[in-house]
């Protein structure tokens, strides 16, 4: 908690991503076992709490880019 503000934390959590990614399915059986399939909430928490946030981000960035974008081409007509 003491870190939360600085970026630390996400650059780990990045970092610990790219881990579990190239982790191969025999070592990930080996070290956490055999369980039964993922759950659909953990499914639906991972699209909400990655992807949903990236999205708005680019939108963020995007939509007024694109509006000046268009002010731009209606001043040189």
């Amino acid at each position: 908690m003491l870190f939360f503000w600085t970026g630390i934390p996400g650059i780990v959590s990045f970092i610990e991503g790219i881990v579990f990614l190239c982790t191969s399915d025999s070592n990930w059986a080996q070290k956490y076992g055999n369980k039964q399939g993922v759950s659909a909430l953990v499914l639906v928490l991972i699209f909400f709490l990655a992807i949903i946030p990236v999205i708005g981000i680019l939108a963020a960035v995007s939509i007024p880019a694109y509006q000046d974008y268009v002010e731009r081409a209606q001043q040189a007509r």
